[in-house]
């Protein structure tokens, strides 16, 4: 009789997700509206994907912040 594999025999040394380690806001950090906003010297609004155009409670949508979408007001600074 053939041994029945598990769901994690069949995708051993697959990776799923990112790890944490997407590349959020990508598109945002060089946007000339993006927020702004420093924290110890370092920019971070854009990491956020927070801009003069997109601000709580009105956020970015999720494919624009997973750069999974072009943001349609994206401007170079």
């Amino acid at each position: 009789m053939e041994q029945v594999k598990t769901w994690v025999d069949l995708h051993e040394g697959e990776k799923f997700g990112d790890g944490g380690v997407r590349d959020q806001g990508k598109q945002c950090k060089n946007c000339m509206f993006r927020d702004k906003t420093i924290v110890k010297g370092e920019e971070v609004g854009w990491y956020k994907s927070f801009c003069k155009l997109y601000n709580p409670p009105n956020y970015k949508p999720n494919e624009i912040s997973n750069n999974t979408a072009e943001c349609e007001f994206y401007e170079k600074e």
